[in-house]
Parts: structure tokens; sequence; C-alpha cells
């Protein structure tokens, strides 16, 4: 609410140096209990909190299920060499192209 007083006996100097005849002030006037809500409540700490650790959680799985495939894949790769490696110890293969097509055949998996 907003309520205008004039008051006409109220005499005040211009920057002009002339005298004015009536002073004009504004009141406001709001009501006694004034509560505002905001629409969005500000997420607390906790919510926050909980989220970074699922994150960070999540990253340490991702890491370490990528790492065990990698070793897993590794471990195989060699393997499969190791065999051919022994087969050709043994007299299997007559020339090295064939050895290289047997090694190429790791490759491939």
């Amino acid at each position: 609410m907003i309520k205008v007083l004039v008051s006409p006996y109220t005499n005040y100097e211009h920057e002009g140096n002339w005298i004015g005849g009536e002073k004009m002030s504004i009141l406001l006037h709001a009501p006694k209990k004034l509560v505002t809500e905001p629409k969005h409540s500000e997420p607390t700490t906790t919510p926050i909190v909980l989220v970074s650790v699922v994150i960070f959680v999540g990253i340490i799985i991702l890491m370490y299920s990528g790492l065990m495939y990698t070793e897993t894949t590794m471990k195989q790769y060699s393997d499969c060499t190791s065999k051919i490696v022994g087969f050709e110890q043994s007299g299997m293969y007559v020339n090295s192209d064939q050895f290289k097509l047997a090694l190429s055949y790791c490759n491939a998996r």
C-alpha cells in the first residue's frame, strides 16, 4: 500500500534558490508479517555429497573393470603367442611364413 502525503505549510529551498510552497513525501506501508518463500528450495549439502560419492565410486568401478578387461586380454594374447612359439620350437611350422601367419591369428583375437 502506498500513501502520498502533501504538506502545504512546509517550505524548502530549491537548487535555484527559490522557495517552494509544498513538500511531498511518500510513505510505504508493508504488512506486519512479510513471509517470502522461494519457488525452488536450495539443495542441501547432503544430496550434493551423496551425488559426488556416487560419481566417484562409479568412476572407480569403471576404471577397475577396464583394467581387468585389459589384463585379461593381455593374458590371452600372451598365452596364444606362448603356444605358437612352443609349436615353432617343436618343429610344427615348415617355414617362417607359417609361423608369422600363426602369430597373426593371435593378433586377430
